[in-house]
């Protein structure tokens, strides 16, 4: 029996509800089709597109997902980029943002990209038209060029004037011509208001020359942030004068300095006047350990730091243990002078405790400074980004994200970002007392912190506060992306309903004032006391058109209901309420005009022996019905009965089934696999505690069910092997739900009930609703469910004997309790005890519901 029932889940609950609600899917524990598609687009779309096509087999899910977030792809194919260039860009030109390399023969084709945003080129010069000597790049964001001299000198003005955007500028000298025209380039660049990142490549002549560059930029470019600076020099060695204009740069965070050249010790003194640098890169075979002396002093934002050296000394790591904010440490070095592997240790016990380990991270340089990865404690909720926080928190309820939005910044930030929908009357919205918590502080608070909300439910607001659509419209504005209201039409609707009649989507109530109905174009779900209600006394018109779902009672207005149907037949859900004897087949007849009809739910008071017939009219004609729900109350037994679940042999295509008899039969399911081979939720309630042997086994031959929901009035008379034939025979059915109605105490005995659930061995969520909970049920729990991790009790009393037994469950994660008698006997010591002796137990939800 244990295999049989492996992940299956049982529940034992005490309730009247019989709403044949979606039924979710039960995977197993080692299943990836647990997580939802949008959880596992996000953690596939850090892959690379490479690993995506291999990845692209692993599941369904994995083929759904996996190139959903593929939002840039590269092609590296000459042909198409070269040799056809100048028939691509008159059509793909306009989508052109960005360049790598364009040919002589070919830059004309760049007056086609004018969203070109990003440019690299051999020369200045060749961007220029030869005729006209206009440029045919501009409104450049990032540009790089190789200075050649003469040629790009005359252009570089006009260059700067049209590209007054330019942020990222990269020059290339190889033929050391740069340093003898670094006024006229300094002059030109010092143009540029918006430029924040400058790197430069070249070899020196005259080292006061590049200080005079670097400064008249720096006085005039307020903006700059990052400087890159790759330095050779044939002469003399570079000393302190040569980036000694570095202190004029009040806002530089990155500089990467590359020295293929002789320095002299006074060269680096002027970095440690960059007070706010954050990111440092060093390479240079000539680095004396005293510069970084003081180094926390000079640099106390620095987090990321690469050198790149010879050798390296213990007292190089000494000083780089007192930067403050260091996050990132990178050596490369060709020997290393007294060092040991325990000298790295202490370097991170010194400032780097608890900090997660990281790899290096690449930066583009592009556009404006983005932000880097940050380094949290290995415990730190902060360590997940907030799209996969905000997709986390979604599954909480409403009442759930007011308390943990305390938790972390970042849940403040995320929790209320996919709330979207939120009802004024439900929990934890819902008040009391109606006069203390006023409705308008209400909506305040909801319009602050959920931005997003796009539909608000409204239905159900009583007493004082059937004013608040009345003066909504103040509210409006403060729910920019609002799109639906849910509401009742009530005694004041009159005043409101035209100016939110746009918005209107849903109606429960319209009992007062239904001829509002007329306003409300987008209206798709209502809820109506009868068909009369839906069309204007006095000239008759129908007032509503183009439903998705009605909810009414009928009685024997057919007329009424043929001209409904005509003006919807856009109708997917239809729900009737039935009293009479007659009239069934005319209802039915209409009903079955519904093309898009795909749930219908149907309840019958003294009903006539025309059922069958009526049923199978529909089943004939509605293609699409996909659920029923057949509730059938009479005090009588109709012969009709017997054959109202034969003339649903049309109905293959059902998938839900909700079945209320007066009397069952077991040979009205006696061909169920043939009738309705999709099925895969059942839902029968016996008023006659009826359903034997085999009753289940006809069921278990259902080759798609999953759910079974078994409704009674009293104790079910089956034994224990029958269950288990039940679970072993069926395919693909998980889980099995009992519901018990109308029992008291005295005619139901719990041990017996209790009895049904021993076999399920294999459980590992257990629910159970008992108004008298005896110990002597949770005396044998360890053997009966040792897997069980998941304990929810609601009763009237609990002792600390139950919580005893509860204690030798040995995979217990998480108990819930809900008990009504306030004086339990319990207290804080019982459940610490609970939590010391249960080997795995983390979590106790205890409440009193007086």
């Amino acid at each position: 029996m244990t295999q049989q029932m492996t992940q299956t889940m049982a529940s034992l609950v005490a309730t009247d509800d019989y709403e044949d609600d979606d039924i979710q899917q039960i995977y197993p524990e080692d299943s990836l089709d647990r997580f939802g598609d949008d959880l596992f687009g996000i953690l596939l779309s850090h892959l690379s597109l490479k690993d995506r096509l291999r990845f692209e087999c692993v599941s369904k899910q994995f083929q759904r997902t996996v190139f959903e977030s593929v939002v840039n792809i590269k092609i590296d194919d000459k042909l198409i980029l070269e040799e056809n260039t100048t028939q691509l860009f008159p059509t793909f030109g306009p989508l052109v943002t960005r360049i790598k390399s364009v040919s002589l023969p070919e830059r004309q084709s760049l007056i086609h990209c004018h969203r070109l945003s990003h440019l690299r080129i051999y020369s200045l010069y060749d961007i220029f038209d030869t005729t006209s000597g206009q440029s045919l790049a501009k409104n450049l964001q990032k540009f790089e060029f190789t200075f050649s001299g003469n040629e790009d000198k005359e252009v570089l003005s006009p260059f700067v004037a049209q590209n007054q955007s330019l942020k990222n500028i990269k020059i290339i000298d190889k033929n050391s011509v740069i340093p003898g025209n670094f006024p006229e380039l300094s002059q030109q660049l010092s143009r540029l208001p918006e430029l924040r990142e400058l790197t430069l490549f070249s070899t020196l002549n005259n080292q006061n020359s590049l200080n005079e560059f670097l400064r008249t930029i720096g006085l005039n470019c307020k903006q700059m942030k990052r400087l890159t600076l790759q330095l050779m020099s044939n002469n003399t060695p570079l000393n302190g004068q040569t980036l000694d204009s570095l202190r004029v740069y009040q806002r530089l965070k990155r500089l990467d300095l590359t020295i293929g050249a002789e320095v002299e010790h006074q060269f680096w003194e002027p970095l440690k006047l960059c007070h706010r640098l954050t990111h440092l890169t060093l390479y240079s075979t000539q680095m004396s350990d005293n510069f970084l002396d003081n180094c926390g002093k000079h640099w106390p934002r620095l987090h990321f730091l690469y050198i790149r050296s010879n050798e390296i000394t213990d007292k190089c790591l000494d000083n780089i243990s007192r930067l403050p904010a260091l996050q990132i440490l990178i050596f490369t070095y060709i020997k290393a002078i007294g060092l040991r592997d325990s000298d790295f240790e202490d370097l991170l016990t010194k400032n780097m405790t608890q900090m997660m380990a990281s790899l290096e991270t690449t930066d583009d340089g592009e556009g404006e400074d983005r932000q880097q990865p940050q380094i949290y404690a290995k415990d730190s909720l902060d360590r997940f980004g907030d799209d996969l926080c905000q997709l986390l928190l979604s599954y909480l309820s409403l009442g759930d994200r007011f308390r943990c939005e305390c938790v972390s910044k970042q849940f403040r930030r995320t929790v209320f970002t996919s709330v979207v929908h939120f009802n004024i009357t439900a929990e934890p919205i819902k008040r009391n007392n109606y006069s203390k918590t006023p409705i308008f502080t209400i909506m305040q608070i909801m319009a602050k912190k959920c931005p997003n909300i796009e539909s608000i439910d409204f239905r159900g607001v009583i007493n004082s506060d059937e004013y608040i659509l009345e003066v909504f419209p103040v509210f409006r504005d403060k729910f920019p992306k609002l799109r639906e209201i849910y509401c009742d039409l009530v005694s004041n609707s009159g005043r409101w309903v035209r100016e939110l009649a746009p918005l209107i989507t849903r109606v429960k109530n319209s009992f007062t004032n239904s001829k509002s109905l007329i306003d409300c174009h987008r209206l798709s779900h209502l809820n109506a006391r009868g068909l009369l209600m839906l069309f204007d006394n006095n000239s008759e018109q129908l007032l509503i058109h183009n439903l998705l779902k009605i909810q009414f009672n009928y009685s024997n207005d057919s007329q009424l209901l043929s001209r409904f149907v005509s003006g919807n037949e856009s109708i997917k859900c239809v729900e009737i309420t039935h009293f009479g004897d007659n009239g069934l087949t005319e209802m039915c007849a209409q009903l079955s005009r519904l093309p898009q009809l795909r749930r219908l739910r149907l309840g019958l008071f003294n009903y006539d022996n025309s059922l069958a017939a009526a049923l199978h009219t529909i089943g004939l004609n509605c293609k699409q019905l996909k659920r029923l729900s057949l509730g059938l109350y009479t005090n009588e037994t109709k012969e009709s009965d017997l054959k109202t679940l034969d003339q649903l042999t049309v109905c293959r295509r059902l998938t839900h089934l909700f079945i209320r008899l007066t009397k069952m039969d077991t040979n009205l399911l006696s061909i169920c696999d043939k009738q309705w081979p999709r099925l895969h939720y059942l839902h029968i309630v016996d008023a006659n505690n009826a359903i034997d042997i085999q009753c289940l086994s006809h069921l278990s031959r259902l080759p798609a069910l999953q759910m079974l929901v078994i409704q009674c009035n009293q104790d079910i008379d089956l034994k224990d092997n029958d269950f288990e034939n039940l679970l072993s025979r069926s395919p693909k059915l998980k889980n099995i739900k009992i519901i018990i109605i109308k029992a008291s105490v005295g005619a139901l005995d719990p041990l017996k009930v209790f009895d049904l659930l021993i076999p399920a061995q294999s459980l590992t969520h257990l629910t159970l609703e008992c108004w008298q909970m005896d110990c002597k049920l949770l005396g044998n729990d360890t053997k009966h469910w040792p897997p069980l991790k998941y304990l929810n009790i609601k009763c009237h009393d609990f002792n600390g004997q139950c919580l005893s037994h509860i204690s030798r469950l040995p995979a217990l994660n998480t108990l819930i309790i809900s008990a009504v008698n306030e004086s339990s006997g319990l207290s804080y010591n019982d459940f610490n005890d609970l939590l010391s002796r249960s080997p795995k137990l983390k979590n106790i939800e205890f409440t009193v519901n007086v």
